[in-house]
Protein backbone atom coordinates (compact mmCIF):
# COMPACT_ATOMS: atom_id res chain seq x y z
CA UNK A 1 0.00 0.00 0.00
CA UNK A 2 3.01 2.29 0.28
CA UNK A 3 2.96 2.76 -3.49
CA UNK A 4 -0.62 3.99 -3.31
CA UNK A 5 0.30 6.41 -0.53
CA UNK A 6 3.19 7.69 -2.63
CA UNK A 7 0.88 8.18 -5.62
CA UNK A 8 -1.60 10.04 -3.41
CA UNK A 9 1.18 12.29 -2.10
CA UNK A 10 2.27 13.08 -5.67
CA UNK A 11 -1.25 14.00 -6.68
CA UNK A 12 -1.66 16.17 -3.59
CA UNK A 13 1.62 17.94 -4.34
CA UNK A 14 0.43 18.67 -7.87
CA UNK A 15 -2.79 20.16 -6.53
CA UNK A 16 -1.21 23.61 -6.30
CA UNK A 17 -1.08 25.87 -9.36
CA UNK A 18 2.26 27.28 -8.14
CA UNK A 19 3.85 23.85 -7.77
CA UNK A 20 2.44 22.72 -11.08
CA UNK A 21 3.83 25.82 -12.81
CA UNK A 22 7.20 25.23 -11.16
CA UNK A 23 7.32 21.58 -12.19
CA UNK A 24 6.34 22.53 -15.74
CA UNK A 25 9.06 25.18 -15.95
CA UNK A 26 11.74 22.84 -14.66
CA UNK A 27 10.44 19.69 -16.39
CA UNK A 28 10.38 21.36 -19.81
CA UNK A 29 13.89 22.71 -19.36
CA UNK A 30 12.87 26.37 -19.28
CA UNK A 31 14.27 26.71 -15.77
CA UNK A 32 17.44 25.09 -14.42
CA UNK A 33 18.01 27.29 -11.40
CA UNK A 34 15.84 28.69 -8.64
CA UNK A 35 16.29 32.18 -10.13
CA UNK A 36 15.25 30.92 -13.59
CA UNK A 37 12.22 29.23 -12.05
CA UNK A 38 11.20 32.43 -10.27
CA UNK A 39 11.46 34.39 -13.51
CA UNK A 40 9.61 31.73 -15.50
CA UNK A 41 6.75 31.29 -13.02
CA UNK A 42 6.50 34.86 -11.79
CA UNK A 43 6.84 33.65 -8.21
CA UNK A 44 9.18 35.20 -5.67
CA UNK A 45 12.39 33.20 -5.07
CA UNK A 46 11.32 32.46 -1.50
CA UNK A 47 8.04 30.95 -2.76
CA UNK A 48 9.89 28.93 -5.44
CA UNK A 49 12.13 27.46 -2.73
CA UNK A 50 9.12 26.56 -0.58
CA UNK A 51 7.24 24.91 -3.45
CA UNK A 52 10.39 23.22 -4.75
CA UNK A 53 10.95 21.69 -1.31
CA UNK A 54 7.44 20.21 -1.36
CA UNK A 55 8.02 18.75 -4.83
CA UNK A 56 11.44 17.47 -3.74
CA UNK A 57 9.79 15.64 -0.81
CA UNK A 58 7.82 13.66 -3.40
CA UNK A 59 10.85 13.02 -5.59
CA UNK A 60 9.59 15.19 -8.45
CA UNK A 61 12.30 17.85 -8.11
CA UNK A 62 15.92 17.75 -7.04
CA UNK A 63 17.55 20.77 -5.46
CA UNK A 64 21.32 21.15 -5.50
CA UNK A 65 22.13 24.62 -4.23
CA UNK A 66 20.61 26.95 -6.83
CA UNK A 67 20.29 24.15 -9.42
CA UNK A 68 16.92 22.48 -9.79
CA UNK A 69 15.99 19.48 -11.94
CA UNK A 70 12.87 17.38 -12.44
CA UNK A 71 12.35 13.63 -12.38
CA UNK A 72 9.10 13.09 -14.25
CA UNK A 73 9.59 9.31 -14.23
CA UNK A 74 8.25 9.44 -10.68
CA UNK A 75 4.84 10.21 -12.18
CA UNK A 76 5.01 7.12 -14.41
CA UNK A 77 5.88 5.05 -11.35
CA UNK A 78 2.85 6.43 -9.53
CA UNK A 79 0.63 5.57 -12.49
CA UNK A 80 2.04 2.03 -12.50
CA UNK A 81 1.29 1.69 -8.78
CA UNK A 82 -2.29 2.79 -9.31
CA UNK A 83 -2.67 0.48 -12.31
CA UNK A 84 -1.47 -2.47 -10.24
CA UNK A 85 -4.40 -2.17 -7.81
CA UNK A 86 -7.07 -1.91 -10.50
CA UNK A 87 -9.52 -4.83 -10.25
CA UNK A 88 -8.57 -5.89 -13.78
CA UNK A 89 -4.80 -6.01 -13.15
CA UNK A 90 -4.71 -9.52 -11.73
CA UNK A 91 -7.34 -10.73 -14.18
CA UNK A 92 -5.33 -9.50 -17.18
CA UNK A 93 -1.92 -10.64 -15.92
CA UNK A 94 -2.27 -13.98 -17.68
CA UNK A 95 -3.79 -12.60 -20.88
CA UNK A 96 -1.42 -10.07 -22.49
CA UNK A 97 -3.36 -10.13 -25.77
CA UNK A 98 -6.58 -9.01 -24.08
CA UNK A 99 -4.60 -6.65 -21.83
CA UNK A 100 -3.59 -4.63 -24.91
CA UNK A 101 -7.21 -3.50 -25.15
CA UNK A 102 -7.01 -1.90 -21.69
CA UNK A 103 -5.37 1.26 -20.42
CA UNK A 104 -5.12 2.05 -16.72
CA UNK A 105 -7.52 -0.75 -15.88
CA UNK A 106 -10.23 0.33 -18.30
CA UNK A 107 -11.27 -1.14 -21.60
CA UNK A 108 -10.47 1.16 -24.53
CA UNK A 109 -12.69 -0.62 -27.07
CA UNK A 110 -14.47 -3.94 -27.37
CA UNK A 111 -12.22 -6.15 -29.50
CA UNK A 112 -13.47 -7.26 -32.92
CA UNK A 113 -11.96 -10.74 -32.60
CA UNK A 114 -14.61 -13.23 -31.47
CA UNK A 115 -12.29 -15.23 -29.19
CA UNK A 116 -11.13 -12.01 -27.49
CA UNK A 117 -14.73 -10.92 -27.02
CA UNK A 118 -15.48 -14.22 -25.30
CA UNK A 119 -12.46 -13.72 -23.00
CA UNK A 120 -13.64 -10.16 -22.33
CA UNK A 121 -17.07 -11.51 -21.42
CA UNK A 122 -15.44 -13.96 -18.99
CA UNK A 123 -13.46 -11.13 -17.41
CA UNK A 124 -16.50 -8.83 -17.16
CA UNK A 125 -18.53 -11.61 -15.55
CA UNK A 126 -15.98 -11.80 -12.71
CA UNK A 127 -16.91 -8.23 -11.75
CA UNK A 128 -20.43 -9.38 -10.88
CA UNK A 129 -21.14 -11.30 -7.68
CA UNK A 130 -22.05 -14.96 -8.21
CA UNK A 131 -25.25 -16.48 -6.85
CA UNK A 132 -26.91 -13.07 -6.65
CA UNK A 133 -29.80 -11.57 -8.58
CA UNK A 134 -28.85 -8.11 -9.78
CA UNK A 135 -30.88 -5.27 -11.19
CA UNK A 136 -29.86 -3.70 -14.48
CA UNK A 137 -28.71 -0.64 -12.53
CA UNK A 138 -26.42 -2.79 -10.37
CA UNK A 139 -24.99 -4.56 -13.42
CA UNK A 140 -24.44 -1.21 -15.16
CA UNK A 141 -22.62 0.21 -12.13
CA UNK A 142 -20.25 -2.77 -11.94
CA UNK A 143 -19.55 -2.80 -15.69
CA UNK A 144 -19.08 0.96 -15.83
CA UNK A 145 -15.95 0.46 -13.73
CA UNK A 146 -14.53 -1.45 -16.70
CA UNK A 147 -15.86 0.50 -19.69
CA UNK A 148 -17.89 3.64 -20.33
CA UNK A 149 -20.32 1.81 -22.63
CA UNK A 150 -21.61 -0.50 -19.92
CA UNK A 151 -24.64 -1.36 -22.06
CA UNK A 152 -22.36 -2.88 -24.72
CA UNK A 153 -20.69 -5.04 -22.05
CA UNK A 154 -24.05 -6.04 -20.59
CA UNK A 155 -25.22 -7.15 -24.06
CA UNK A 156 -21.94 -9.01 -24.57
CA UNK A 157 -22.44 -10.86 -21.29
CA UNK A 158 -25.97 -11.86 -22.26
CA UNK A 159 -25.14 -12.72 -25.88
CA UNK A 160 -22.23 -14.94 -24.84
CA UNK A 161 -24.17 -16.68 -22.07
CA UNK A 162 -22.23 -15.25 -19.12
CA UNK A 163 -25.41 -13.86 -17.53
CA UNK A 164 -29.09 -14.67 -17.78
CA UNK A 165 -31.78 -12.03 -17.82
CA UNK A 166 -35.38 -12.48 -16.84
CA UNK A 167 -38.29 -10.43 -18.15
CA UNK A 168 -38.03 -7.87 -15.35
CA UNK A 169 -34.42 -6.90 -16.17
CA UNK A 170 -32.89 -8.96 -13.38
CA UNK A 171 -29.55 -10.60 -14.07
CA UNK A 172 -27.72 -13.63 -12.70
CA UNK A 173 -24.16 -14.71 -13.48
CA UNK A 174 -24.00 -18.10 -15.18
CA UNK A 175 -21.49 -20.35 -13.33
CA UNK A 176 -18.41 -21.08 -15.46
CA UNK A 177 -19.24 -24.80 -15.68
CA UNK A 178 -22.63 -23.97 -17.26
CA UNK A 179 -21.34 -21.48 -19.83
CA UNK A 180 -21.09 -22.19 -23.55
CA UNK A 181 -17.58 -23.23 -24.63
CA UNK A 182 -15.19 -20.70 -26.13
CA UNK A 183 -14.93 -20.77 -29.90
CA UNK A 184 -12.11 -22.96 -31.18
Amino acid sequence: MRDISTAAALLAALGSADRLALLTAVGTGRAGTVTDAAAETGLPVRRVLKEAARLADCGLLHLDGQRVSADLAVLAGAADALDAVQPTAALLADDPVLARHFRHGRLRAVPEDLALRHRLADLAATLLPPDTTLTETEVNAALHELYDDHAALRRLLADFGRVTRDGSARYRVVPPADRPPLPG
